[in-house]
């Protein structure tokens, strides 16, 4: 996978899909669930919503760019429910959906995780993933690009802005093929 040489019959391939599927199927259930959750703290209820929201735009970001277009669940549909549902008509509407989630997952969330637990999504998660969701839109929906830009640009500049991260000291060692 580092160096992109699979094939449509790569066994991980099909455990991504399922993977992916089941998690934003549990996030649309647990969505559905807390719209009538009670004895809950609103706090702690935006948090768990920002968080689901991420995590389901998150595995509907890497099946989008896996897959291309695919069929998109919203809230409260999981494949036992809606096991026939087509892929999304366009590419703009599946970047709409993905851009969606991790939009409103960024106005829930803090910069902060939540109580401190490490590995939760976090404010600067969402906007990472939503800036990179308008790069692909920009691609995949060329009419629309320099929109796209200017608002992965603004969702960049959050994040450089926030005083929360730094960048890595190495670009090169992100992605490197050879796994030195």
């Amino acid at each position: 996978f580092m160096v992109q040489k699979w094939t449509a019959s790569q066994a991980q391939l099909k455990t991504f899909w399922t993977q992916s599927y089941t998690c934003a199927s549990r996030c649309n259930d647990f969505l559905a669930g807390l719209e009538t959750a009670e004895n809950i703290s609103e706090d702690v209820k935006r948090h768990l919503k920002g968080e689901a929201m991420a995590l389901r735009g998150f595995h509907f970001f890497g099946l989008a760019n896996t897959f291309g277009r695919v069929p998109l669940l919203i809230t409260g549909e999981n494949y036992l429910t809606h096991p026939n549902k087509p892929k999304a008509e366009t590419f703009e509407e599946m970047w709409d959906f993905v851009i969606k989630d991790f939009e409103e997952a960024a106005t829930l969330l803090d910069w902060k995780t939540f109580q401190g637990q490490y590995g939760r999504c976090t404010k600067g998660m969402a906007l990472a993933f939503l800036g990179d969701a308008y790069m692909w839109k920009a691609y995949t929906v060329p009419e629309k690009a320099n929109e796209c830009y200017q608002k992965a640009y603004a969702a960049f500049q959050q994040i450089i802005c926030s005083g929360e991260y730094e960048l890595a000291p190495s670009f090169t060692t992100l992605y490197d093929a050879e796994e030195a």
